[in-house]
C-alpha cells in the first residue's frame, strides 16, 4: 500500500507502477484510498472535467472504469465528484466565467437531473413533431377589401 500512494502523489517517478500494476493487482483498501484522494481533490482543486483527476496521474480510462466497477465506494465518490464540477460548471456559466452554450451541451454529462429532464423534452418534442395538424380554413368572402389572387406569367 506504501508504494501505491507513493505512486498516487508522483505518478512520473521512474519506479512507479505499470498500468498491469495499477489495473489488475489494485486491491478494495486501495481503490478506497483513491475515492478518498478523489474527494480531497474536488474540494482542494477547481477542475473542470471530472477525468483530469484520473488522467493526471497517468490512468487509462479503461482501468479506472474497472476500478468503478470493481469498488462501491470509489463509484459514490466519483459521482460525489462528477455532481459537483457539474454545479461549478453551471453556476459559472450563468455567471458569465464559462461559455453557456458550452455548458449546457455538456451538462447531462455531469448532472442526472438534467439528464432526465433532457430526455423528458426530447420525447415530448419528438411526440409533437409526429402528430399531423390539419388547419381548415374557409373561403374568404369576396369583398372589396380581399384583392383576387392574380397568377403573374414569366414572359
Amino acid at each position: 500500500m506504501s508504494d501505491f500512494k507513493e505512486f498516487w502523489k508522483d505518478p512520473n517517478r521512474k519506479d512507479g507502477l505499470t498500468i498491469c500494476r495499477g489495473s489488475a493487482y489494485t486491491t478494495i483498501v486501495e481503490l478506497e484510498y483513491i475515492a478518498t484522494l478523489l474527494l480531497e481533490w474536488i474540494a482542494n482543486e477547481d477542475p473542470i472535467t471530472a477525468e483530469s483527476f484520473y488522467l493526471s496521474k497517468n490512468v487509462p480510462t479503461r482501468t479506472f472504469d474497472d476500478w468503478l466497477s470493481r469498488c462501491p465506494q470509489l463509484q459514490e465518490a466519483w459521482d460525489i465528484a462528477v455532481e459537483r464540477i457539474g454545479e461549478r460548471r453551471e453556476r459559472r456559466g450563468l455567471e458569465g466565467k464559462y461559455n453557456a452554450s458550452l455548458v449546457s451541451n455538456t451538462m447531462p454529462l455531469y448532472s442526472k437531473k438534467y439528464r432526465a429532464w433532457k430526455l423528458q423534452e426530447r420525447k415530448a418534442n419528438e411526440a409533437g413533431a409526429q402528430n399531423t395538424v390539419f388547419v381548415l380554413r374557409e373561403k374568404m368572402p369576396d369583398t372589396p377589401d380581399v384583392l383576387p389572387r392574380q397568377i403573374e406569367s414569366a414572359e
